[in-house]
């Protein structure tokens, strides 16, 4: 009897095109586009995310959701970009989820027609100077969460970064 030796060479499965290999990581500074918005990983070992901007210039409205789930991992929304949705003519309202602590320089400027801010939380700390400049005039900023206080010292910073001076809050 004759013996018969076969070598078979399988070769080491590759991930398919386009897909991430290491689905569940993040790393400082990668973007990506999840639903209408794009974002940037600002802290990988924090899982924090910045939005730096929207796929359409035309939309109405724009909500910055509290977390989203960004490579298969759930991080938190902490920070608008600067200049994330500058020029943006068309937008009439916004919706700041309750983890923004930041809106950077420029982040809404040249927005027209935006008259409607509505912040969810208590987080926001820092607003980048010319944020609101160039907004509706008679613009009206909702912080249901805040105190009266709060309210007060909140408006003067956005006052400060450009918004009208005829803006009101509640």
């Amino acid at each position: 009897m004759t013996e018969i030796n076969v070598e078979v060479k399988i070769p080491a499965s590759k991930p398919p095109i386009g897909k991430d290999p290491n689905p569940s990581k993040l790393t400082d500074g990668e973007t990506k586009t999840i639903g209408k918005y794009k974002y940037k990983v600002i802290r990988a070992s924090d899982q924090t995310l910045a939005v730096i901007g929207g796929t359409n210039k035309k939309d109405k409205s724009v909500k910055i959701e509290d977390k989203v789930t960004f490579n298969n991992m759930v991080c938190t929304v902490v920070e608008i970009d600067k200049k994330a949705f500058k020029g943006y003519t068309s937008l009439t309202s916004v919706t700041i989820g309750a983890n923004v602590k930041k809106i950077g320089k420029d982040a809404f400027s040249g927005c027209k027609k935006l008259k409607k801010v509505t912040l969810k939380g208590k987080a926001l700390k820092t607003i980048g100077k010319g944020a609101f400049k160039k907004t509706a005039q008679k613009m009206t900023v909702t912080a249901k969460k805040l105190t009266k206080k709060q309210k007060t010292a909140l408006l003067k910073k956005m006052k400060k970064s450009g918004m009208s001076k005829k803006a009101k809050i509640k």
